[in-house]
This record gives C-alpha cells, structure tokens and sequence, in this order.
C-alpha cells in the first residue's frame, strides 16, 4: 500500500508532511494506513487507505465515508470523476472535523482509499480534482 503514497509536490509548499504511516484503528481492515498534510494556520487534507479481505466488505467501508459525509455535496469545481473505480463519489461540504473540505472517496475492489482536504487559497478545488486525479490513475494501473 505504501506504493500509493502521494507525492509531495500535490501539496502547498513549506506543508508539514507525515509519512505514510500504519494506522492503530484499522476499522476491520487487513491493513490501513494514514497520511497528513499540514499548511498554513488551518490547512489540512488526510488520505487514508483500507485493505480488506473482500469487496463486500471494502463496499460496506465505502458506505459508511459516504453516510458520514451525508452533508457534502456536489462542487462545480470538483469535477473529477473515475472511470475505472468500482465505486466513486466527491463533494464538498462543512466537516464534522471543523471547517469546510472537500473529499473524495474511491473503491477497487477490496481497498477503500479516502481523500479530504480544507480548501483554501493555498490548496483549490482544482488543486484538489488533481489529487484525486492521480491517486485513481494510480488505482487504475494497480487494479486494471
């Protein structure tokens, strides 16, 4: 999973950048694993990935990021949509976190990958659209 790393260039310069890293709370996955991103006073985008054992499972993972992000909602300038994924949504919206974000959510078969971020002047929504862009051509080569 490690291998579906982000590179640094995606995001704002002088970003404090974590390392992808092992999450401690999988949520019923084989493996997760944590990346987070932090610029500015508020900036922040958190991508994490879930490895399950079926599809069944990765789909009802999927399920649950979509339910909690019941109050995102389309954007005009988060337009990015997959071809390849099984399943696939983006929006944006006020998160429970705090502050408005923008998220993307994809599924390939058993791996669940979630993808938020604030937007702002540093990090746009078209910013953002090539973020998801690359993660799911990404996915796309893995899983095609």
């Amino acid at each position: 999973m490690y291998e579906l790393d982000i590179p640094d260039t995606y995001f704002p310069n002088d970003s404090i950048i974590n390392k992808l890293l092992p999450l401690s709370e999988p949520m019923g996955a084989q493996e997760a694993v944590n990346k987070t991103v932090y610029w500015g006073e508020h900036g922040i985008a958190v991508y994490n990935i879930h490895r399950f054992k079926s599809a069944s499972r990765a789909t009802s993972m999927l399920n649950a990021l979509k339910d909690d992000a019941s109050r995102f909602r389309s954007h005009k300038d988060v337009n990015y949509t997959s071809q390849k994924a099984d399943q696939y949504f983006s929006g944006c919206g006020f998160s429970e976190f705090g502050g408005y974000r923008c998220a993307a959510f994809m599924r390939y078969e058993g791996l669940v990958v979630s993808l938020s971020a604030r937007t702002d002047n540093q990090m746009t929504e078209e910013q953002f659209n090539q973020v998801a862009k690359f993660v799911d051509e990404l996915l796309s080569q893995r899983y095609d």
